[in-house]
């Protein structure tokens, strides 16, 4: 949970295609 809600922040100030791919990576995880 913790990670998920740290992976989201840095998604959210990233605003970039990369967030999208980490996110992916982690829903993959």
């Amino acid at each position: 949970m913790t990670i998920m809600r740290f992976q989201h922040s840095i998604s959210t100030i990233a605003g970039c295609p990369v967030g999208q791919t980490q996110r992916a990576m982690v829903k993959d995880i």
